[in-house]
């Protein structure tokens, strides 16, 4: 078996704190460039959006990486309940 530990699933109190950070970052996050400064920049702001996430959260700590993780995977969501949305119109 694998030793990795499963993190504890996002509430939504969570994930509505996570945007909520995000969107004040929202520049440089989203930041279209994938040049070597943009990215160390981007890394940044990662690591200072988590570390404002666990101060203001008591779940329990969340690393940069699973942060990032965690807003990729709200970005796919409403993707895709948007497109979803869409079709139903058409």
């Amino acid at each position: 078996m694998s030793d990795k530990k499963r993190s504890p699933n996002w509430p939504m109190s969570e994930k509505v704190l996570l945007v909520d950070l995000v969107a004040e970052h929202f520049s440089v996050v989203e930041n279209k460039r994938t040049d070597a400064v943009t990215m160390k920049q981007k890394t940044a702001e990662w690591v200072k959006i988590s570390e404002e996430f666990n101060s203001q959260t008591t779940f329990g700590y969340r690393a940069a990486e699973k942060v990032k993780a965690q807003w990729e995977s709200l970005k796919k969501t409403t993707k895709k309940e948007s497109s979803a949305e869409r079709q139903t119109l058409i």
